[in-house]
């Protein structure tokens, strides 16, 4: 469920995190065709393990706050 169910689902385990803090995922990103024409797949990025990275972290899930960043990187950053 990933981003949808921390921004979404309010029984997920990282809702308090995200959701509950306000941040919201754009409406286009709700189908797999909208996230795509906005972010690429996964697979054509080129980084070994990628995930998405907001670049404002208090920011909602849209094209304009987010990046495909390794996913040993995004590891390193903490609150």
């Amino acid at each position: 469920m990933g981003i949808k169910g921390r921004c979404l689902n309010k029984s997920h385990g990282d809702y308090k995190n995200y959701g509950a803090k306000g941040v919201t995922l754009c409406e286009k990103w709700l189908t797999f065709e909208g996230f795509v024409s906005d972010m690429g797949l996964r697979a054509d990025t080129g980084l070994k393990d990628p995930t998405i990275e907001r670049i404002d972290v208090t920011g909602n899930y849209e094209k304009s706050n987010c990046i495909w960043i390794e996913r040993s990187l995004q590891a390193k950053n903490k609150r």
